[in-house]
């Protein structure tokens, strides 16, 4: 049998509940809730989840710095264009 850990401190002390026919699971380390599917089942999968959040999460910053960028660059391009017109 394979074992539940939470998808974020990677606790195996977990309990499973089923409310309105519906299944949710709680971390009793860290109360955090999540549903079937979305725990890890090894600790290697636990790293596995975690990697390729982090990994969404740069590619998310990275597309944020860029469009800051662009908007930089268009308020630049507006002040010198306002300048020339002066």
């Amino acid at each position: 049998m394979s074992e539940l850990l939470c998808p974020k401190c990677s606790s195996d002390r977990v309990i499973a509940t089923k409310v309105d026919g519906k299944i949710n699971i709680t971390c009793l380390e860290c109360g955090h809730e999540f549903k079937p599917g979305q725990g890890a089942t090894s600790y290697e999968d636990f790293k596995n989840k975690k990697k390729k959040e982090i990994q969404n999460n740069l590619k998310l910053d990275k597309q944020a710095r860029q469009g800051c960028v662009v908007l930089f660059l268009i308020a630049i391009l507006i002040f010198i264009i306002i300048k020339l017109c002066s």
